[in-house]
């Protein structure tokens, strides 16, 4: 049987289906002397059998039955490997020389030599010829799956990386437009696709990926067939069910679908103390609310959740969430106000990276040290927030909401009890109410100050209320189960100077500008001319606080110029009392440095260095606040005297008019 497969010869086009190869790249090979051809005639080749390689000989020998299913070659060998394809082409050789020799008196004595070859006993050999005339070469092999289960024998390589590309596209096509793409393409290319196939083993292209370090994918089998389509879509369907769950989502349905079912997620263990960590950040309702004029505005929600017991213990509800509405929050959330169980200072904040969470006013200069879990009424001259109250910060990775359990809970609200209210919208087009726009235009929307009347009485202890579980905690009973990080509350003294904004200017002869006002006290007839550092409140611009290298100055006013004419008598003597009080204390420091040489020379001793540092200290705190309320006595007392003198003038004009009235007439 050796004799007849060595002496069996095929032409070109059946070697390149056997080899899984391209006719031109048969013809390179001889050639190049890889394979050896007897030309019987000079127009074609003549390949002997012999120097194929032993899947293609068993391939070329399967050719030869009719009426038996096509064997798995390539499965076959990569299970057994090459020794199997040599035992399947041992036994393949058994058999045919058995057919041979059918009737014949010698077939017994054959193939008990034969039996002693193989190393097998002749009812072996028996059980192979049975198996082969039943199901040909496939009755030969040993038991194995097929190398390409699961796949579609009826789609090429190409033809399946061309389904990935086309259904795994943003586009979201339908299997019957990629079925019908793959046909157009298979009836315009034809066979020369696969010259440039990546697939191909002699293509150019799949030369140039391996050079360039990338993976043009398994080789096919059918080279030379052209792009290889199903005719019906059941084929690409089942294909389709196939394909990598995750691959299809990102590809078809973008990055958060991805993230929400395939992303690897982490557990992270909750805080076992109350105020520890607080997770703050802004929200924007999924409802329209009435803002006036016609107009309608959805409400931001700016919020501080407690990561041990869920409770929202700080919130700010605004048209335009900012640095003052993160304050704000924050300070509902600290001092301990009537009707409300939130209190305390947090250890830690854990916030994202937005600018208005991370300026200067909140976080300071981010270079200064401080000690978390302490108040720090000696911070340095930044006077951030954080630093002041002793309150460390994490922030959340750049791009990825799900690292704030905060998300979570803004979800739950809107899903519970946002959701139904007149006015909502949905966080996407499939959710918008059909009637959203007509309830816009005729006003039927809750006004903002309805709205959060809403939030304060049923919003907001209901999802304190609301249990997850139905043995479970609601937020509430967590926060009063648990023990706090930290007990202190700070004075408003401290808390009032450090959310407030820092600025500095010049103290010129006639006070302190601000954003286009004058700010004006007493004190600062003392160091005119000096650069001050300048707080201030965006939304309380009646006063501002005043520190220099010493510490607290004062607490300036806003100040109204004098009048030309009928000016207060009072406001006049204080103002000018004031300027003699300045003038003399000058006059006292200019007389200073005679003094203090005649001491020097007396005492002999050197005059120690007083200058301290510029620290907000407890101290200054009380004097910032006790200057606050002076103030706005002073203020009170200011506006009272306006009145009495603008009293005085009417009362002085009215007397003049009825001395008029009562004069005689002239004619």
């Amino acid at each position: 049987m050796k004799e007849a497969v060595k002496d069996s010869y095929v032409d070109t086009g059946t070697a390149s289906q056997l080899l899984g190869i391209t006719p031109r790249a048969v013809r390179k090979r001889i050639s190049e002397q890889r394979l050896t051809s007897a030309r019987e005639e000079q127009t074609a080749h003549a390949i002997p059998l012999s120097e194929l390689p032993l899947e293609a000989q068993l391939r070329y020998q399967q050719t030869q039955i009719e009426g038996v299913a096509e064997a798995d070659l390539a499965g076959y060998r990569e299970r057994y490997g090459e020794e199997g394809l040599q035992r399947l082409m041992e036994r393949l050789q058994a058999v045919q020389e058995m057919a041979l020799l059918k009737g014949d008196k010698q077939s017994t004595q054959r193939r008990m030599e034969l039996a002693e070859t193989l190393g097998v006993k002749p009812r072996c050999i028996y059980d192979w010829e049975r198996k082969y005339e039943a199901k040909g070469l496939e009755g030969l092999m040993d038991k194995t799956m097929r190398a390409d289960k699961g796949k579609p024998r009826c789609m090429c390589l190409l033809a399946q990386d061309r389904v990935n590309y086309l259904y795994m596209a943003p586009g979201k096509l339908s299997q019957n437009v990629v079925l019908r793409n793959l046909l157009e393409m298979r009836d315009r290319l034809g066979s020369a696709v696969c010259e440039e196939c990546c697939h191909n083993p002699e293509s150019m292209n799949r030369q140039e990926m391996l050079a360039r370090g990338l993976n043009p994918g398994e080789s096919c089998s059918k080279a030379g067939k052209g792009l290889l389509v199903p005719d019906t879509r059941y084929a690409l369907n089942r294909y389709v069910e196939t394909l990598d769950r995750a691959v299809l989502t990102l590809g078809r349905y973008g990055e958060k679908p991805f993230d929400d079912l395939y992303m690897p997620k982490c557990r992270r263990d909750k805080p076992e103390r109350v105020n520890d960590v607080w997770f703050g950040d802004h929200h924007i309702f999924d409802l329209f609310v009435d803002i006036g004029g016609g107009r309608a505005a959805r409400p931001w929600l700016t919020a501080w959740m407690d990561a041990c017991s869920g409770c929202v213990v700080g919130w700010a509800i605004s048209l335009n969430p900012n640095s003052d509405t993160i304050i704000e929050s924050l300070e509902t959330g600290i001092l301990k106000t009537k009707g409300s169980e939130f209190w305390g200072i947090p250890l830690w904040l854990y916030i994202d990276n937005g600018k208005d969470y991370r300026c200067k006013r909140i976080e300071g200069d981010g270079v200064t040290d401080y000690e978390p879990g302490k108040i720090n009424i000696d911070a340095d001259g930044d006077n951030a927030l954080l630093k002041t109250l002793g309150i460390g910060v994490t922030h959340a990775i750049p791009y990825r909401a799900r690292s704030k359990p905060i998300e979570r809970m803004f979800g739950l609200i809107e899903g519970q009890w946002i959701r139904g209210l007149p006015g909502y919208c949905g966080n996407g087009i499939d959710l918008k109410p059909e009637k959203l726009m007509e309830n816009i235009r005729k006003q039927r929307l809750m006004t903002l100050e309805e709205f959060i009347a809403l939030w304060v009485n049923r919003i907001l202890p209901q999802y304190h209320d609301f249990k997850a579980e139905a043995n479970g905690q609601s937020p509430l009973e967590k926060y009063r189960s648990h023990e706090r990080a930290r007990e202190e509350i700070p004075s408003p003294a401290i808390l009032a100077l450090a959310k407030k904004l820092r600025v500095e200017r010049v103290v010129r002869t006639d006070g302190i500008y601000l954003a286009g006002k004058r700010y004006w006290d007493d004190a600062l007839a003392e160091i005119i001319g000096q650069r001050v550092k300048v707080l201030y409140s965006r939304k309380d611009a009646a006063s501002v606080a005043v520190l220099n290298e010493q510490g607290f100055v004062c607490e300036a006013l806003s100040a109204e110029n004098f009048r030309m004419i009928g000016e207060d008598e009072e406001r006049l003597e204080a103002h000018l009392a004031m300027q003699a009080r300045t003038r003399k204390a000058k006059l006292e420091a200019l007389r200073l440095p005679t003094e203090r040489v005649r001491m020097l020379d007396e005492m002999a001793t050197e005059v120690p260095d007083m200058a301290q540092g510029a620290t907000i200290s407890s101290i200054v705190h009380e004097r910032a606040w006790r200057g606050l309320q002076e103030a706005e006595e002073k203020q009170v007392r200011q506006q009272e005297a306006v009145q009495r003198a603008n009293g005085s003038i009417r009362k002085r004009q009215e007397a003049m008019g009825a001395l008029l009235l009562d004069m005689p007439d002239a004619n």
